[in-house]
């Protein structure tokens, strides 16, 4: 079991940690508005209009499709592309705001 996980100040434990988020997503508000989110990571609010006004839009470059890496040569630009896919959507929202 790793032992090197921080967790947040607000869980007493590990198994308090997955308790209050199991209690959390068998909630009925989750189980209400589970449909938004499935919009919003698979369906039509993905990309484009709706995207836009569900502030749901990212750097261009971590959508699928939109870099061919068998087509890039360099390599500092394959890290590069792979640097910022790799990113965390959080990391990319940081960003953005500088």
């Amino acid at each position: 079991m790793p032992d090197t996980v921080k967790l947040p100040a607000w869980a007493e434990s590990p198994v308090d940690f997955v308790h209050k988020h199991r209690m959390a997503l068998e909630s009925e508000y989750v189980s209400a508005n589970l449909h938004e989110w499935i919009d919003l990571i698979f369906g039509y609010k993905q990309q484009g209009k709706e995207a836009i006004a569900a502030n749901n839009v990212f750097f261009y470059i971590t959508y699928e499709g939109t870099v061919d890496i068998d087509k890039i040569f360099d390599p500092h630009d394959i890290n590069k592309a792979i640097l910022v896919t790799n990113t965390s959507c959080r990391e990319t929202e940081e960003n953005r705001k500088d």
